[in-house]
Protein backbone atom coordinates (compact mmCIF):
# COMPACT_ATOMS: atom_id res chain seq x y z
CA UNK A 1 0.00 0.00 0.00
CA UNK A 2 1.24 3.48 -0.79
CA UNK A 3 1.97 5.96 1.95
CA UNK A 4 -0.93 8.39 2.25
CA UNK A 5 0.56 11.10 4.46
CA UNK A 6 3.77 12.25 6.01
CA UNK A 7 4.67 11.60 9.63
CA UNK A 8 4.50 15.36 10.22
CA UNK A 9 0.97 15.62 8.79
CA UNK A 10 -0.14 12.68 10.92
CA UNK A 11 1.31 14.23 14.09
CA UNK A 12 -0.36 17.56 13.27
CA UNK A 13 -3.71 15.74 13.33
CA UNK A 14 -3.05 13.91 16.60
CA UNK A 15 -4.58 16.61 18.86
CA UNK A 16 -7.85 16.14 16.95
CA UNK A 17 -7.99 12.36 17.53
CA UNK A 18 -10.28 12.84 20.49
CA UNK A 19 -10.80 9.61 22.42
CA UNK A 20 -8.98 7.43 19.89
CA UNK A 21 -6.78 5.02 21.80
CA UNK A 22 -3.01 5.12 21.39
CA UNK A 23 -3.18 1.59 19.94
CA UNK A 24 -5.71 2.65 17.29
CA UNK A 25 -3.71 5.76 16.47
CA UNK A 26 -0.57 3.67 16.03
CA UNK A 27 -2.42 1.24 13.78
CA UNK A 28 -3.62 4.14 11.62
CA UNK A 29 -0.08 5.57 11.53
CA UNK A 30 1.36 2.26 10.36
CA UNK A 31 -1.11 2.17 7.48
CA UNK A 32 -1.17 5.84 6.49
CA UNK A 33 2.43 6.89 7.16
CA UNK A 34 4.39 3.65 6.83
CA UNK A 35 2.27 2.22 4.01
CA UNK A 36 1.61 -1.15 5.66
CA UNK A 37 -1.43 -3.21 4.68
CA UNK A 38 -4.40 -2.99 7.08
CA UNK A 39 -4.64 -6.77 7.35
CA UNK A 40 -0.95 -7.07 8.28
CA UNK A 41 -1.25 -4.33 10.90
CA UNK A 42 -4.36 -5.97 12.37
CA UNK A 43 -2.67 -9.35 12.60
CA UNK A 44 0.52 -7.93 14.15
CA UNK A 45 -1.45 -5.95 16.74
CA UNK A 46 -3.93 -8.73 17.52
CA UNK A 47 -7.04 -6.78 16.48
CA UNK A 48 -9.58 -7.17 13.72
CA UNK A 49 -9.10 -5.55 10.34
CA UNK A 50 -12.30 -3.58 11.02
CA UNK A 51 -10.69 -1.95 14.08
CA UNK A 52 -7.75 -0.85 11.95
CA UNK A 53 -10.05 0.28 9.14
CA UNK A 54 -12.12 2.46 11.49
CA UNK A 55 -8.98 4.12 12.87
CA UNK A 56 -7.66 4.76 9.36
CA UNK A 57 -10.98 6.21 8.20
CA UNK A 58 -11.16 8.48 11.24
CA UNK A 59 -7.72 9.93 10.53
CA UNK A 60 -8.54 10.28 6.83
CA UNK A 61 -11.71 12.20 7.71
CA UNK A 62 -9.77 14.52 9.97
CA UNK A 63 -7.19 15.07 7.24
CA UNK A 64 -9.94 15.91 4.77
CA UNK A 65 -11.67 18.17 7.32
CA UNK A 66 -14.85 16.12 7.02
CA UNK A 67 -17.21 16.58 9.97
CA UNK A 68 -17.26 13.42 12.07
CA UNK A 69 -20.99 12.81 11.69
CA UNK A 70 -20.95 12.97 7.87
CA UNK A 71 -21.32 9.69 6.02
CA UNK A 72 -19.68 8.60 2.79
CA UNK A 73 -22.09 7.34 0.15
CA UNK A 74 -20.83 5.00 -2.57
CA UNK A 75 -23.13 4.14 -5.44
CA UNK A 76 -22.66 3.12 -9.07
CA UNK A 77 -24.18 5.16 -11.92
CA UNK A 78 -23.64 5.61 -15.64
CA UNK A 79 -20.76 8.07 -16.28
CA UNK A 80 -22.93 11.08 -17.18
CA UNK A 81 -25.12 10.72 -14.10
CA UNK A 82 -22.09 10.11 -11.85
CA UNK A 83 -20.45 13.29 -13.14
CA UNK A 84 -23.62 15.32 -12.52
CA UNK A 85 -24.02 13.87 -9.02
CA UNK A 86 -20.38 14.59 -8.14
CA UNK A 87 -20.80 18.19 -9.30
CA UNK A 88 -24.01 18.50 -7.30
CA UNK A 89 -22.31 17.02 -4.22
CA UNK A 90 -19.50 19.57 -4.50
CA UNK A 91 -22.05 22.38 -4.71
CA UNK A 92 -23.90 21.06 -1.65
CA UNK A 93 -20.65 20.87 0.34
CA UNK A 94 -19.85 24.43 -0.69
CA UNK A 95 -23.31 25.56 0.39
CA UNK A 96 -22.91 23.88 3.78
CA UNK A 97 -19.49 25.49 4.22
CA UNK A 98 -21.09 28.87 3.47
CA UNK A 99 -23.75 28.28 6.12
CA UNK A 100 -26.70 27.59 3.80
CA UNK A 101 -29.42 25.58 5.56
CA UNK A 102 -29.74 22.89 2.90
CA UNK A 103 -32.10 20.81 5.00
CA UNK A 104 -34.90 23.33 4.74
CA UNK A 105 -34.67 23.39 0.96
CA UNK A 106 -35.80 20.70 -1.44
CA UNK A 107 -32.84 19.34 -3.43
CA UNK A 108 -34.06 20.53 -6.88
CA UNK A 109 -34.71 24.03 -5.49
CA UNK A 110 -31.26 24.14 -3.91
CA UNK A 111 -29.63 22.90 -7.09
CA UNK A 112 -31.46 25.60 -9.05
CA UNK A 113 -30.42 28.28 -6.57
CA UNK A 114 -26.79 27.18 -6.62
CA UNK A 115 -26.54 26.93 -10.40
CA UNK A 116 -28.72 29.92 -11.40
CA UNK A 117 -25.73 32.24 -11.70
CA UNK A 118 -23.82 29.67 -13.75
CA UNK A 119 -26.63 29.54 -16.29
CA UNK A 120 -26.67 33.34 -16.65
CA UNK A 121 -22.93 33.67 -17.29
Amino acid sequence: MAKEMTAEAFEDLRPRFGRMSDDSAEAARLVLVEGQEQSAVAKARGVSRQVVSRAVKRVQMLAAAVPQDWQQVDQYFPPAIAAALNEYADELKTAVAQGVDIFGIRAPDLYYALTREKRHE
